[in-house]
């Protein structure tokens, strides 16, 4: 596919969209061609080459439990008798209703209430860092998913998006957004899966979070797609005053993936803490690069992602902490911790702080290490097989994350994953 104006306007108009719709996608469209893809060291970015695919167009098509035999993905199927929306590629099937909350996929609000998107679409557009792959999405998005909760509203069962990619040789981009008013508080589940695939497909994701004063954020992500799907993620959170996010990142799926995951923090008294934990193997690659954006003083963030390979496994993690001038008290941690368990595995991490204020406290590490050879044998002479004793010990390492995660059905189904995984 050789991304043109045609082709936006194509889009534009099988979504029946307004003329300020169609003319912000022509200007990421135009922007887009003078903006350098930025590269990598290891992830091969051949497999992002929007030339190989085609842009999906499907009809029709109905949820099937039967295809999703991954051990989370059942787990999520289990709680989707809770508020939920499933998509199936372009096709959304809801089991949402709730008072106040719009909970919607964009097409379906764009016909009902446009005026409310149009609003919260134009402030992400205008204030969102845009990279050439987030001017690609902003170009060419299908479809996806619009969560608002207004003032003082405590949603008390999680709330939660299905994505399931079903087609081969064909690329499909999702714009979603979720905004919490002031004093609001939510737990969201976004999960992607896919059926199994025989040829390569890829998934152009983007999502703008904007949290308003003294509201709360559980986020929870969930990738788990098939071995021949390639997968972009662009993910940004924008806090205000007195605001908390809870963001956790879980990657396990997919032949090529890249998350780019930025949180901002725009006003005193805002708190973000993003959890990441990733499992690769066999040839995937995975390449995560976040961001701590302290615009103002008196804000906290703290990150920590943890990750094992195996095989031919590569990842790449790359972090930033950014502290404007003048932000002072800031509070900022990084780290990032990997556990290679073969030979053949190699991880690359990079931790980076830019500190333009001098009354802070940043700190950021990063490790790359086998099994610790001493913990084992620790736990062998206590009478453990190697090989239960080595699961033990992996099992642990990912503990610090998954014991956050604050939806007990995800949290056990992913130490499931782990442990038959190892």
């Amino acid at each position: 596919m050789i991304v043109d104006k045609n082709i936006v306007q194509t889009i534009s108009k099988l979504n029946n969209e307004p003329e300020w719709l169609l003319k912000s996608r022509i200007e990421a469209l135009s922007n887009s061609e003078g903006t350098l893809l930025k590269s990598s060291r290891r992830l091969d970015y051949s497999n992002f080459n929007l030339e190989n695919y085609n842009i999906i167009n499907n009809g029709e098509i109905h949820f099937n439990k039967k295809y999703l035999d991954g051990k989370i993905s059942s787990s999520i199927y289990e709680i989707t008798k809770r508020s939920s929306l499933i998509q199936i590629g372009k096709t959304f099937v809801s089991n949402f209703t709730a008072k106040d909350i719009i909970f919607k996929d964009i097409k379906t609000l764009l016909q009902e209430n446009p005026s409310i998107f149009e609003k919260h679409f134009m402030n992400f557009f205008n204030n969102s860092h845009k990279d050439k792959l987030e001017l690609f999405n902003y170009a060419l998005w299908q479809n996806g998913y619009f969560l608002y909760v207004p003032e003082n509203t405590e949603v008390e069962i999680p709330i939660q998006n299905i994505f399931i990619l079903n087609t081969d040789g064909k690329a499909i981009f999702l714009n979603n957004f979720i905004v919490l008013e002031k004093r609001s508080k939510v737990t969201f589940i976004d999960s992607q899966l896919s059926y199994q695939t025989k040829e390569a497909s890829l998934v152009n994701n983007m999502l703008n979070v904007f949290i308003a004063d003294d509201a709360q954020l559980d986020y929870i992500s969930i990738q788990e797609y098939d071995k021949n799907v390639n997968s972009i993620n662009n993910k940004n959170f924008f806090l205000q005053k007195d605001s908390r996010a809870n963001w956790f990142e879980v990657v396990f799926g997919g032949k090529a993936t890249k998350n780019s995951l930025e949180a901002n923090l725009y006003h005193s008294g805002a708190e973000v803490y993003m959890q990441g934990l990733y499992f690769a193997g066999k040839d995937q690659q995975m390449e995560f690069n976040t961001a701590q954006m302290h615009h103002v003083g008196y804000t906290k963030s703290d990150l920590l992602y943890t990750g094992a390979l195996k095989d031919n496994a590569i990842t790449s993690y790359e972090g930033m902490i950014r502290v404007n001038q003048g932000a002072q008290k800031t509070d900022a941690y990084q780290k990032n911790k990997n556990l290679i368990l073969s030979r053949e595995a190699h991880a690359d991490s990079e931790p980076l702080l830019e500190i333009l204020a001098n009354d802070v406290r940043c700190t950021h590490g990063a490790t790359v290490s086998p099994v610790d050879p001493e913990d084992l044998f620790y736990l062998m002479s206590r009478g453990l097989e190697e090989e239960i004793a080595k699961k033990l010990l992996i099992s642990g390492f990912f503990s610090e994350v998954i014991q956050k995660i604050p939806v007990s059905e995800i949290k056990d189904a992913i130490q499931l994953h782990i442990e038959e995984n190892i």
